[in-house]
This record gives structure tokens, C-alpha cells and sequence, in this order.
């Protein structure tokens, strides 16, 4: 894990991309990827479907557990990818220490959430409350 502080509170980067963060004022912070294992959301494929050009198919996928996902730490905010951000609010609403990257839009000073790493993005807290 990647991480990086202010005064009490650590951003910890869990996801195997960098991720480039822009301060208020400017300035950018930058996580490393994690060098370990990412923290994600693991599927079952479901049932074979067919074949479709040669290409078999499967489906639906069905969500089977996060994992990789370090335990809650005092002090400690995880940055996670936006789906296992969405999958931990809703099986795991006790964990309000996951944020996920976003694209911070200032005009309207609101978060915009576009996919992809891009500069100036933002990060948003996740609670099922």
C-alpha cells in the first residue's frame, strides 16, 4: 500500500493504479499503486451461456466478497476502486473509511465521477449513511 498523511489522517492507496490528487490550493499529492494486492471485488462468472464467434459465454455475474481489503485502522482512510467502494457501502456499512477517486469539477465545487486516472481528481467518501 501506498500512502500519504495529514496531520491525523493517512490516505492509503489500495488499487494498482496511481492515483494523482489535487490539494485546494493547488497542489498535488501522488499515491503509488500498491505494491501488493489490490483490494477488488471478486465475481463468480455464473453459468455458461453459449458461444458467440468462438468465444464462450458466461453469465450473470454475481458478486461473490471483496478482497485484498485491509482491515479498519485508526487514522487511516482507503482509497479503493469506485465499484468496491459501492460494493463495501452496501455489504459492509460499518466500514466509512473507504473513498474512491473522482474528477473534481470547481466551477460547481462538486466532485464529477468519470472514469479513468485524471489530473486533478478528487476522492468522496463512502458511508451507507
Amino acid at each position: 500500500m501506498t500512502e500519504t498523511s495529514t496531520a491525523d489522517v493517512r490516505l492509503v492507496n489500495t488499487t494498482p493504479h496511481m492515483i494523482r490528487l489535487r490539494t485546494r490550493d493547488g497542489r498535488y499529492i501522488e499515491l503509488d499503486a500498491v505494491s501488493g494486492h489490490a483490494a477488488r471485488v471478486a465475481l463468480d462468472a455464473g453459468r455458461p451461456r453459449g458461444v458467440l464467434n468462438g468465444v464462450p459465454l458466461f453469465g450473470p455475474a454475481r458478486f461473490h466478497r471483496i478482497i485484498h481489503l485491509p482491515p479498519s485502522r485508526a487514522g487511516d482512510v482507503f482509497v479503493v476502486s469506485k465499484i468496491t467502494a459501492m460494493i463495501c457501502a452496501a455489504v459492509h456499512p460499518e466500514r466509512t473509511d473507504l473513498v474512491f477517486p473522482g474528477e473534481w469539477e470547481p466551477a460547481v465545487g462538486k466532485p464529477r465521477f468519470l472514469g479513468g486516472n485524471r489530473n486533478g481528481a478528487a476522492v468522496t467518501l463512502i458511508s451507507a449513511t
